[in-house]
């Protein structure tokens, strides 16, 4: 990203010439692709509240949250999704307190969200196509956790006042 805006890097695309990222550079959050070798990036989705865009295991759909609040974990938050060169989005799922969404590679199916209550973190596996969840893990915390799913969909590693490893 070749400007000097807030702009919040999550995700590369398929082929490692493109990232995906979040910007708020015109007063609302905005999910854009910019390739490596332009200026320029395309504006994928305007909107409010537009955070954390991830690729499905596929790698031909962003996912992504809407109506994102940390401040305020009783709104619920999205779950979204679009094609990867941008399209209409659709809802996959809505939960309160969501904090952060992953998915593992193909040929891993899976996907993995979480949410933040009080002192305590709670993972559900997730279908990226319909939305359903199942639960996975409830993990005490002192502080939102950090983590990341393993591209095989085996492990998930998390750093929270310390550091943890979870296999999956």
């Amino acid at each position: 990203v070749l400007d000097e805006n807030a702009n919040i890097v999550s995700a590369w695309t398929p082929d490692s010439r493109a990232v995906l990222f979040v910007s708020n550079r015109n007063g609302s959050w905005k999910l854009f692709r910019q390739p490596i070798d332009q200026v320029t990036p395309q504006v994928l989705i305007e909107g409010r509240d537009i955070f954390m865009p991830r690729l499905n295991p596929d790698g031909n759909e962003i996912l992504y949250l809407a109506g994102y609040h940390p401040d305020d974990p009783s709104r619920p938050a999205s779950v979204m999704r679009i094609p990867l060169g941008g399209g209409s989005p659709q809802l996959v799922l809505q939960k309160r307190s969501l904090f952060n969404i992953q998915c593992a590679r193909s040929p891993s199916s899976r996907c993995l969200l979480n949410t933040v209550t009080g002192s305590a973190t709670q993972f559900f596996w997730f279908d990226p196509k319909n939305g359903q969840t199942q639960e996975f893990l409830t993990f005490p915390i002192k502080d939102f956790p950090n983590w990341s799913l393993s591209p095989d969909g085996k492990q998930l590693a998390m750093a929270s006042m310390g550091s943890s490893k979870v296999t999956v």
